[in-house]
Order: C-alpha cells, then structure tokens, then sequence
C-alpha cells in the first residue's frame, strides 16, 4: 500500500535543485479517476452516469461495442465530459471471429462510432506475451490502457500511482501509456477504512493519481460505498479527472519549457501548471507582479498560468 516508485522518483528528482513542473494542476495535492466497466449492464450504466454528471465528476466508461447504449448517448457523453473508452471483449473473436487480434480491436472501436484513445480489456484478459496487446492497441490509435491492477486484491500496482510507459521486448519505450487501478469494487476487503486511508496519505505525502474501477452492473451494491468515497475526495479538494483528461495535461506538461539565466526563470507553460523551485530561492516576482510562493516539502509552490511567464529571483 506505498507507491515505492514515486518515493525513490521523487528522493532522486528533489536531491537536484532546479526548477520544474508538478505533476499534478496547480491548486490540488491529487487526483482520482473514476472508471467504470460496462459489462452488458444496460440502464444501470446509464443511471451511473447520470448520477456522475449531478454530482459533476468527469469519468470514463469503458464500453464494449455490442451495447448500443454508448453510442445512442455520444451527444450527453461529450456534453458532459464522459470519457467513452473501448472495453474491449476478446471472447466473441476467439470463439466465432477468427480475426487477428489488431483487425478485432479495430472492428469493436469502429462500432462505438466515437474517437476512442483509451482502453480497459474485458474480464482483464492480456494474453500470455507482454508486449503483444500494447501493439495491438497502438495499432489503433489508443493513448492510455488501464487493464493493469487488482482483480481481487486492492493497492499499488508496480509500487506506482502514475502513468508509465511499458517497454518493449527489444528495451525501447512504447507509445502507450499505462494506468493501474487500485480497487475493482470492494475485493480484497477494500472497505471504507482502508480507502479513506489511501485517498488520506495519497493526498499528504505521495500526490499522485488514484484510479478506482466500479461496475455499473453491480450499481445498486456500491451506490453507498461510491458516494462515501466522493464524500472523502471533495472534502480533501481532490481532483476528479478521466483519462482523457490526464493524458491532455500530461502532454501540455511535457511540451511546456522552463529556463533558468541569471536572476530570471522564463517558461512557455501549454496549460496552466504548478512551478517548483528549491525553497531557498528568494522570489521577487512574477510577471512584474510581487508574489508569495507556498512552501511544498523542499520547494517552494508556484501558480503559472498558461503562456509566456517570467520569474524574478534571488
């Protein structure tokens, strides 16, 4: 239940005093992700949703292409920032289909009649080669995959709560970025004591990104249990966020730049992002504006708003 990858990550990257971007938004200390796969479950995958946008939680649902359900609501999806991902159901390929595995995949997306970039495989069926289902899945244009984490268990997958780039069998990083959820309902005894205790110390020390799996098909037994753990989220300010939109900040993230001269720190920032800068440095202003910074473990905390920024230091 401890995010070791994050920790060692973070003692090497804090053990260099530059300044660099946070991983998260500014404003939040983490964030979760609530995904949901359908499963065949008809109305309850529509109730699900609904009670999502009231409460304005913006999720993904990973949806299989033999329900006509997803594609009869693109229109409230996409007004409502649902994130339609494919749940991609192997079954019907290996019993009647007999197609290979990209040509499947690419046939079920085309069903939903959406842009599909991420993915969640049914009843979490890889396969038995590891880098096999990545390629299949880049083949077709999919950004994120989340089928990696706890089928009857609950916690840390690969000691991480962030994306991570799978590597292929000859050593070089893949396209694809990979998500592993914590919980799949409440298996492995993932009650509300040990979720206020993860989303608690998620937020304290570790701010990363939580992904929960909920079925709509077994909504009526977790409409309790879900809306506690929005109780805990809002009450922490924690971000909801689905893929899609991660990925989106993720890669403003990446293509935003930080150069340090002299007494001066100028950025392009492609969103708005969170500046971390070693706590020792005396900040005199930005923008030409006089700011005071937040103190963040070692750094110091600071909003950048989505442009051309500079920072006057000493």
């Amino acid at each position: 239940n401890i995010p070791y990858a994050d920790i060692l990550e973070k003692f090497v990257i804090d053990l260099l005093p530059v300044p660099k971007w946070g991983k998260l938004p500014p404003g939040t200390n983490s964030a979760l992700i609530l995904s949901h796969d359908e499963d065949y479950s008809d109305k309850k995958y529509i109730k699900m949703i609904h009670e999502e946008v009231k409460n304005n939680i913006s999720a993904t649902y990973f949806s299989t292409s033999f329900n006509t359900m997803a594609t009869e609501n693109i229109e409230y999806f996409t007004k409502n920032k649902i994130e339609l991902g494919i749940h991609w159901d192997k079954f019907p390929n290996e019993i009647i289909f007999r197609k290979k595995s990209a040509q499947d995949l690419s046939r079920q997306i085309k069903l939903l009649k959406s842009k599909i970039i991420s993915s969640r495989i049914h009843f979490l069926k890889w396969g038995n080669h590891y880098t096999n289902i990545f390629r299949h899945l880049i083949f077709n244009g999919v950004k994120i995959d989340s089928t990696y984490g706890q089928n009857f268990g609950k916690g840390y997958s690969f000691s991480t709560s962030y994306f991570f780039r799978p590597i292929d069998a000859n050593g070089s990083i893949m396209p694809i970025l990979e998500l592993p959820f914590e919980i799949m309902q409440n298996r492995g005894n993932a009650n509300l004591t040990y979720l206020k205790k993860l989303i608690e110390e998620n937020n304290e020390k570790y701010h990363g990104v939580l992904c929960f799996n909920f079925h709509p098909s077994e909504y009526d037994s977790s409409k309790d249990f879900r809306s506690k753990i929005t109780e805990m989220a809002q009450k922490y300010n924690i971000l909801f966020l689905n893929l899609k939109e991660f990925l989106e900040f993720h890669n403003h993230r990446a293509e935003s730049s930080i150069k340090a001269y002299k007494n001066y720190i100028t950025m392009d920032a492609k969103t708005d992002l969170e500046l971390l800068i070693p706590s020792n440095t005396t900040v005199l202003s930005l923008n030409n504006k006089r700011i005071k910074p937040n103190k963040k473990g070692s750094f110091l905390s600071i909003k950048i708003k989505k442009g051309q920024n500079v920072l006057k230091i000493k």
